[in-house]
């Protein structure tokens, strides 16, 4: 999460109209994930996905991961593991 804040500082994301949501997949819910959202101090909107339906929708096999979707809801691209914005 630290590396999306950084983009979305960086690059002035809120002002562009691009949007970063990130997904918590945690079946024991956002009590669980709560505490790493608040470490993270991150400024774009959290989820959780309990049933992993965004899981199996986009077919996240690895934490952490990074997802471009475009407004049709279409991957454009696609990262799996860690990564930075570099």
């Amino acid at each position: 999460m630290p590396v999306w804040q950084q983009l979305y500082e960086s690059k002035n994301l809120a002002d562009s109209g691009v949007e970063i949501l990130s997904v918590a997949m945690d079946a024991q819910g956002a009590a669980m994930a709560r505490p790493f959202v608040e470490k993270a101090q991150a400024k774009f909107p959290t989820i959780v996905d309990r049933e992993n339906l965004l899981g199996q929708l986009y077919r996240f096999k690895a934490i952490p991961n990074g997802y471009l979707i475009n407004e049709e809801g279409i991957v454009e691209y696609r990262r799996l593991g860690g990564f930075d914005i570099r």
